[in-house]
C-alpha cells in the first residue's frame, strides 16, 4: 500500500500545472520577522554580540551536527532557539551557494512551503559560540543560523540510521507530503533543489498540525526559467529533482521492509504480544 501511495504521489508530482498551491499554516514569530528584517544579502546586519550565541548542548559536535542555541536580539529582551550549521573550508562553496538561495528568496519575496528557514549567514571571525560559560572562538568556519517552530530537529538520515522508534511510518507518510509540497513550491517559482536526499530533510520536534518535516540543504540550487508547454513532458532541470525525489521514496520503502522484516522474524511470548506485533506489521 505504501508503494502505491508513492507512486501515485509521484506521478502528481510530475504535473505541476495541475497541483493547487498549498499554502503551509506555519508562520513566522513576530521575533523572527525582526530578525529577517535585518538580513542584506543573506548577511546578519546587526552585531553579533557572543552572549547572543549560547549552545544548549555542553559538547556539541560543530562539524557534523547542527548546533541547537539560544538567540537574542540586542537589548536582549527576547530570545529563540535556533540552530547552527558550520562550514569548513573545503566546503566554503556549498555554504555560499545556500547563502545566494536565501538571499535570492528575500530579494524576490518567494512564497514558499516546508523550507527550513534561515536567519542570517557569517564567517566565524564574527561569531562566538558561548559553551558551558566558556566564549569558544572558530577558525575558518562558515555559519548559518536556522530556525524551526519546534524545539528539536532531527535529520531524516539519522533517524534511519539510528532505526528511530520516533519514525513512525505515519510521520514518513506525512514527511513525503511536506517534501512533496516544498518541491512543487520551489519548481512553481522555476526553483530547483539540485540534491534532495536523507540529509535534506529535517524533522520537526514537535511537528505542529501536519507539518512534520522541512527541506533544507540548498547547496546545490538552481533556477530553471526554461518555459516548456504543459501538455508535452517536462524536460527541464526539475526532473532531476523528480528523480532524486523517486530515489528517497525507494530508500523509504526498503526501510520500511527491514521493520517489517524485524517484526516478523521476533517471537512473542504470549498471543497479546503475538497481537500487538502482527499490528505494527500491518501499519508499517
Amino acid at each position: 500500500a505504501f508503494v502505491s501511495y508513492i507512486n501515485f504521489i509521484a506521478a502528481k508530482l510530475n504535473c505541476f500545472a495541475y497541483i493547487s498551491s498549498v499554502r503551509s499554516s506555519h508562520k513566522l514569530t513576530q521575533n523572527v520577522n525582526e530578525y529577517k528584517s535585518n538580513l542584506y544579502d543573506g548577511i546578519f546586519t546587526k552585531s553579533i554580540e557572543s552572549l547572543q550565541l549560547v549552545a544548549l548542548s555542553a559538547h556539541p559536535d560543530i562539524i557534523q551536527d547542527y548546533v541547537r542555541i539560544e538567540i537574542a536580539d540586542n537589548n536582549n529582551k527576547h530570545k529563540i532557539l535556533a540552530w547552527l550549521k558550520f562550514y569548513d573550508n573545503t566546503n566554503a562553496k556549498s555554504w555560499e551557494n545556500e547563502k545566494r538561495f536565501y538571499a535570492y528568496l528575500n530579494s524576490r519575496n518567494c512564497k514558499l512551503h516546508n523550507i527550513l528557514t534561515a536567519l542570517w549567514s557569517c564567517k566565524s571571525d564574527k561569531c562566538r559560540i558561548k559553551i558551558n560559560g566558556a566564549k569558544k572562538q572558530l577558525i575558518d568556519k562558515y555559519v548559518t543560523c536556522y530556525t524551526t517552530a519546534g524545539s528539536d530537529i532531527k535529520q531524516l538520515s539519522d533517524l534511519i540510521r539510528l532505526q528511530s522508534l520516533w519514525l513512525t511510518p505515519q510521520r514518513i507518510i506525512q514527511a513525503v507530503i511536506n517534501i512533496i509540497q516544498a518541491i512543487q513550491s520551489l519548481h512553481l517559482n522555476n526553483i530547483v533543489h539540485g540534491s534532495i536526499s536523507a540529509d535534506a530533510i529535517i524533522f520537526i520536534i514537535p511537528s505542529k498540525d501536519n507539518n512534520v518535516a522541512l527541506l533544507s540543504k540548498f547547496i546545490n540550487w538552481a533556477l530553471d526559467t526554461k518555459k516548456t508547454d504543459i501538455k508535452e513532458e517536462n524536460i527541464t532541470l526539475k526532473n532531476d529533482d523528480i528523480k532524486d525525489f523517486t530515489e528517497l521514496c525507494h530508500h523509504l520503502c526498503l526501510y520500511c521492509r527491514q521493520q517489517i522484516h524485524r517484526r516478523t522474524n521476533n517471537n512473542p511470548s504470549s498471543s497479546t504480544l503475538a497481537s500487538n506485533v502482527n499490528n505494527e506489521i500491518a501499519t508499517w
